[in-house]
């Protein structure tokens, strides 16, 4: 099997044009839906958090509060203690459409201790956590199955550096050899 080689400056390249996307992508948070906000609030009920993506160490639930009018949340526990909240913002964007901005805070205190410092530590975990969700929410207001290969660019960046977290005694230029590279020399 040969190895694709990728330049430094092919990688540069890929990242100003992905960061060009992103910025010009940002000027107002949150995804627009060709929905009013009532429909997209009634809608947003319905949605299924994806729970999977806190392992299956703990038994993990959703509870829906739906008691803000401006927005749902989703209250995660693991073994039925706070673990996280995950809220949805619904803003009107004129009488048709509605904006949606997720959001997601860790508990501060409990069993699993400051959740929100370890996602403030671990940006990329929170980044997972926010893309997991949103897809969860576009599914629905989509009216579409929930794809979790959207999450896969997530799910390998938050992999790669949980991985440099859980393993530091092994330096990030390790790699190991393959069987057909190495040479037997008697």
């Amino acid at each position: 099997m040969r190895r694709l080689r990728i330049s430094a400056g092919a990688w540069r390249a890929a990242l100003i044009v992905g960061a060009a996307i992103a910025v010009t992508s940002c000027d107002q948070p949150g995804e627009l839906y060709q929905r009013p906000p009532a429909e997209v609030r009634d809608l947003l009920r319905t949605v299924e958090v994806p729970l999977y993506m806190f392992g299956s160490s703990a038994e993990t639930d959703a509870i829906v509060d739906g008691s803000d009018p401006a927005a749902i949340a989703w209250k995660i526990t693991a073994d039925q203690r706070s673990l996280m909240t995950f809220t949805a913002r619904i803003a009107p964007e004129g009488a048709s459409a509605s904006r949606v901005t997720i959001d997601v805070e860790g508990a501060r205190t409990g069993q699993y201790g400051d959740v929100q410092a370890l996602l403030e530590k671990a940006k990329e975990t929170r980044t997972l956590y926010l893309v997991g969700m949103t897809e969860a929410v576009d599914s629905t207001l989509d009216g579409r199955a929930f794809d979790i290969s959207r999450t896969y660019p997530a799910l390998i960046t938050a992999g790669t550096a949980n991985a440099a977290r859980l393993f530091p005694h092994r330096p990030a230029t390790a790699v190991p050899r393959r069987p057909e590279t190495i040479v037997n020399r008697r």
